[in-house]
């Protein structure tokens, strides 16, 4: 899927989860896509993306490999959406008795996703109109979430102090051979500045890094 658009650039149905399989929708997205040394290849940590095959088409593209965190779907939210629209809106509407029908099925509702269906993400265009117009293009959907307002200063410092110490403590407790910092800076609500807001953030768990390879 292109992240920009939201069409479905490379795609293929298979009976298996061999890296092979994946490499087809792969040739067919770089098809679509053109010169690949500045895209970013984002994808989940499935083997099949990982695999040998798989990662020596990107490299050979120059394109950048980004995979998300363990068990992070947020971090591949495009692809979760996507996935999740063709499934209840159409293939979970239907019963294929053969992976032939099912395989044209598909191409078809990928046709109707791509040229048919206005998406709220990409100012009501189609996707495919979406991928070629040169105008900058405008969610037309609500975040019904409030915003919060954040205030910054010594509880933000304290808060990334605190959390430093207490991991430090941690990790030689338990002799692991990594360290936690905060990715980004932390803020706390500015409706609550008692001690307990500023409690450590995350703890338990680790900031990976995305990698990027040439």
């Amino acid at each position: 899927t292109d992240a920009y658009s939201r069409k479905i650039i490379g795609y293929t149905l298979s009976d298996n989860l061999k890296a092979a399989s994946a490499v087809v929708a792969l040739k067919m997205a770089i098809r679509h896509s053109g010169n690949g040394e500045n895209i970013i290849h984002h994808s989940d940590r499935g083997i099949q993306y990982c695999s040998e095959e798989y990662t020596a088409i990107l490299k050979k593209e120059r394109m950048k490999i980004s995979m998300s965190e363990p068990k992070s779907p947020t971090q591949n939210a495009i692809a979760e959406r996507v996935n999740g629209i063709l499934k209840t809106e159409w293939i979970y509407q239907t019963n294929y008795a053969t992976h032939k029908q099912a395989k044209t099925a598909i191409a078809q509702i990928v046709n109707l996703y791509n040229h048919e269906r206005p998406h709220s993400s990409c100012s009501m265009l189609t996707p495919a109109k979406a991928h070629e117009s040169a105008v900058p293009l405008k969610k037309m959907w609500k975040n019904y979430y409030p915003k919060k307002e954040t205030v910054l200063g010594t509880y933000q410092a304290w808060a990334v102090l605190d959390v430093t110490i207490n991991n430090e403590k941690r990790l030689s407790e338990n002799q692991t051979t990594f360290m936690q910092l905060p990715s980004q800076p932390l803020t706390i609500p500015s409706t609550d500045k008692s001690p307990q807001a500023c409690s450590p953030l995350h703890q338990g768990t680790t900031n990976n890094n995305l990698q990027y390879e040439s």
